[in-house]
């Protein structure tokens, strides 16, 4: 069974074959594929950089941990403290399995 940090690594590897390397090329690349909806994310290479965000790896485990951290506190009443990549999308993927 492939983890989600194998699945994240293969995404990546995959976006850098197409030369997104960085969280700013990362997150253009996010923009094009919502397409019109609501949903943006800064393509301020500085922005990520004082976050201290710099690779497209990066960003992405970013942005799926706080999507973890809204849904579990969704959930529990509470955000997360101390996870692991790995057990926090398998929550995500166990959690939205069932609905």
């Amino acid at each position: 069974m492939t983890t989600p940090t194998e699945k994240l690594n293969a995404q990546i590897a995959t976006l850098a074959e197409n030369g997104i390397t960085t969280a700013s090329q990362y997150a253009g690349f996010l923009n094009r594929e919502a397409g019109e909806s609501l949903f943006r994310v800064t393509e301020d290479a500085d922005f990520w950089a004082d976050a201290g965000i710099h690779t497209a790896r990066e960003l992405a485990v970013s942005l799926d941990m706080s999507a973890f951290s809204d849904c579990y506190k969704e959930e529990n009443g509470f955000r997360p403290r101390g996870w692991e990549y790995d057990d926090a999308m398998r929550w995500m993927d166990s959690h939205f399995a069932e609905n």
